[in-house]
């Protein structure tokens, strides 16, 4: 099995920016708790998975945020 990704110029590419994030000072425990508990509070609706999965990286992005303090 193989995968083919047709991708753009390497100028295209380069001028993408990209950011960088400090989780040096995170707590991962905490992370991972905060997350738990976020996950348990949402309303999943299991007859749509897609939905559920784009609530749950929503999720993780938004308390990924707050660990790096953006």
């Amino acid at each position: 099995m193989f995968v083919i990704i047709k991708a753009g110029t390497l100028q295209t590419w380069r001028s993408k920016k990209y950011t960088s994030h400090d989780y040096s000072n995170s707590d991962p425990e905490t992370f991972v708790t905060k997350v738990q508990e976020a996950l348990n509070e949402l309303a999943i609706d299991q007859t749509k998975p897609s939905e559920a999965l784009d609530l749950g990286i929503l999720l993780l992005n938004q308390h990924l945020k707050k660990q790096a303090h953006i």
